[in-house]
This record gives C-alpha cells, structure tokens and sequence, in this order.
C-alpha cells in the first residue's frame, strides 16, 4: 500500500466548497505512522482492524484532527461482490454506521433547514425550491430518482446489504449519499497516474472537501478497501467514514 499525505475532509453545509485555500495555513508536517494496524474481528467476506494515531498525526493517507476520546481509525478490508462487501461492512462496523450515518442524516437537515436563506446563492435554484415547496426529505428523493439512470446497480446492491447488516433503511442510505449531488459540490482535485508515480503505473486520486469542523465527519475516519470478486472491478481504496459507499467524487 502506497503511502500519500491527504487531508481528512472536515465538513459543513458548504458542500459546494465555498472559499478557497489559505495561503497563511499551517504546512502538515506530522509524521505518516507505518505502525501495523491492530486486527479487531473477522466477518464473512470481511476483515477490521484500527490504528491509533495519537494526537493529530498523519496515518496511512490522512491527516486527522479527532475530538478528545476519538484516535482510532478504522479499516475495513471487505471481499465479494458488492452485496457482499456491503454486508461485511455493515457486520464489521454495525454500531459505528448506525451512529455516523443517523447523525449525519440530522445534520443535514438541521442545516440546509434552517440556514437555507444564508447559503441559498451558493444552492442550485431547484433545489431550494424544492425545499421550500416540499421539504428536505422529498427534494432528496428527487434527487434520487433524477440519478437513477446514471447510478450503477452495484451500488444499489452494496447499499442493500449494508442496510441488512445495520438494520438502517436502504432509501434512509441512499438518501444521506445524495448530499453531494445535491449541492453541486465542485472542489479541488487532482489526479496523478502511470509515469507520474514512484511506481511508474497505476492511479492516486485526491480531493478536497473544504467543508468546516461543525458536522460528524471528524469523529469518525475511517478506511474501506474494497476487494470485489472477479468481474467486479479493480481493489480500490475508499478513505472516509463508516456506512460511505464508494468515493465521495
């Protein structure tokens, strides 16, 4: 596993990115940490382990800045096919997922809900319509519907079986993984790949999330890699948060 330097994601309503880079901010100068992850449990189709990373270290691809009582990142090697791999996820972090994604769910609405007209010239004008006229819930659903031509059905399935591992609702999933869509998000990225690498091939992605530290995201980083069957697609590794499927992108 190569090891990059990438900075956790801290999050806000703002997911369409609003501002831009400090040029006054701090250089990230913590160490990355090649410590062995500690294995925690084994599921069908799927593995955990945690690293403890201190105070505001860097570990495996991140720089995290955990609240007090929260160092541990947690990784999550699932296997199969996307039904599988969802469900390993779900069977491995269960507890955590149910938290993260409830939480998020609230936060969501507790923010576009009452701070709409603060950030409405920074929202695509249907959609604040569509809150006004229908609500949160129903403008999310619409965006789920307007997706689904384009959203692959391994997807659908990785989300069902989270869902059956967590007990947590498929549309409930489906609806917090909209967010980004929803508000149009278009932050930086870059992209390097084949001669660009040490290793002279292969692909490492990275975005910036320029979001604020009110929201769940910092409690809970955590890693998936991702090791589908056979005529699934290439291993992957998706750094973010419990319950996410895929890559925030």
């Amino acid at each position: 596993m190569k090891l990059i330097d990438f900075i956790l994601p801290t999050v806000s309503l703002g997911a369409y990115c609003r501002g831009g880079p400090d040029p006054n901010a701090a250089l990230n100068l913590s160490p990355i940490l090649d410590s062995e992850p500690t294995f925690v449990k084994e599921v069908e189709n799927g593995r955990l382990y945690t690293v403890n990373t201190g105070k505001c270290q860097t570990v495996i691809s991140f720089t995290i800045s955990p609240r007090a009582g929260n160092n541990d990142v947690t990784i999550a090697h699932v296997f199969g096919t996307p039904m599988e791999m969802g469900r390993a996820h779900g069977e491995l972090l269960g507890d955590t997922v149910n938290t993260f994604i409830n939480g998020l769910f609230d936060y969501i609405i507790d923010e576009i809900t009452h701070e709409l007209n603060d950030f409405a010239p920074n929202l695509p004008e249907d959609f604040i319509q569509d809150v006004v006229e229908n609500g949160l819930d129903w403008a999310m659903d619409r965006t789920i519907n307007i997706t689904e031509p384009y959203t692959p059905d391994y997807f659908n399935q990785e989300i069902e079986g989270l869902a059956r591992a967590t007990g947590l609702s498929a549309h409930k999933l489906k609806q917090v993984h909209m967010f980004g869509e929803i508000t149009k998000g278009a932050c930086s990225m870059f992209g390097i790949w084949d001669e660009a690498l040490a290793s002279g091939e292969g692909l490492i992605q990275g975005r910036t999330l320029d979001w604020d530290m009110n929201g769940p995201f910092r409690d809970f980083p955590h890693i998936t890699v991702y090791h589908p069957a056979e005529g699934w697609g290439n291993d992957f590794i998706n750094l973010g948060w419990p319950g996410w499927i895929g890559s925030l992108t």
